[in-house]
C-alpha cells in the first residue's frame, strides 16, 4: 500500500516501528521499560528503540546502541535515503549528543523521521537537514 504524506514522495507506511506509534514514556513507561531495558523517563531512549526494532528484524545493532551517534558506524553510509534507512542527527550545540530514527520522507528543509523519544513518545517528527550527520543502510 502506497500513500502520499504532506505532498512528499510516496512511501510505504508499514514499517515495523509503526506499530509502536503513540507509546509515551510516562503513560506507557512499563511497556517501554520491558521493550527497551531502560527507564525512558531518565534515559535518552531513541537509540534503544532503534536497537529494539533492528533486533526484532534479526538485524545487528551497534556496540553502544544507547549512543545515537554509534549508529554512524552501523551498516553502510549512503548519500540518498530510502524509506526505512537510519538517519542520525546532531543536537544543536553538542559534540556528542544526537538523535537516531528511521527515514520516512523528504520534507524540503526537513526530514520526516519515525523514532522513539520524539516528544517523549514513539512518533513521526520533523528534523532539520542542517543537523543531519549521516544516513545508514544495512546493505545496498
Amino acid at each position: 500500500m502506497i500513500f502520499l504524506l504532506w505532498g512528499c514522495a510516496p512511501y510505504n507506511p508499514i514499517h515495523p516501528a509503526s506499530e509502536y506509534v503513540g507509546l509515551h514514556e510516562i503513560q506507557d513507561k512499563m511497556v517501554l521499560e520491558d521493550m527497551l531495558n531502560v527507564d525512558p523517563t531518565t534515559t535518552p531512549w531513541c537509540g534503544a528503540f532503534v536497537a529494539y526494532i533492528l533486533e526484532q528484524q534479526g538485524m545487528p545493532i551497534p556496540k553502544h546502541p544507547l549512543w545515537s551517534r554509534s549508529y554512524l558506524e552501523w551498516g553502510i553510509e549512503v548519500a540518498e535515503p530510502r524509506y526505512g534507512d537510519l538517519v542520525v542527527f546532531k543536537s544543536q550545540d553538542s559534540t556528542w549528543q544526537g538523535h537516531v530514527g528511521f527515514y520516512v520522507a523528504d520534507l524540503g528543509n526537513d526530514i520526516l523521521v519515525l523514532g522513539g523519544n520524539q516528544s517523549d513518545r514513539v512518533e513521526y517528527g520533523k528534523y532539520s537537514k542542517s543537523l543531519l550527520l549521516g544516513i545508514r543502510r544495512l546493505s545496498d
